[in-house]
């Protein structure tokens, strides 16, 4: 659970960037030029898109070390498990 955990937690993260990049374009004694600015955004859009692609990971090995998946989950319908549907036959996914 902790990976999970350290996973969600990078998302906020984002949060203190937003808020490093607010600080650069209305406060900050220095101005920065249309360039750093733009340079400073896809760096957190790429950062962003990294810890979600973590964050989504994670998610998907704490399913599966805890057995949580859905019916329709796309990783189940891999998954060696036998499992049984309501007519109690077993099926393999």
């Amino acid at each position: 659970m902790n990976k999970l955990e350290d996973a969600m937690s990078n998302m906020s993260n984002i949060q203190d960037s937003l808020d490093t990049l607010i600080y650069a374009i209305g406060d900050a004694p220095r101005k920065y030029t249309e360039d750093e600015l733009l340079n400073m955004l896809m760096g957190m859009s790429q950062l962003h898109q990294t810890c979600y692609d973590n964050l989504w990971m994670e998610y998907e090995n704490f399913k599966r070390e805890h057995q949580t998946f859905d019916e329709d989950d796309i990783f189940n319908q891999n998954s060696k498990t036998l499992r049984t549907n309501n007519n109690n036959e077993e099926l393999c996914y």
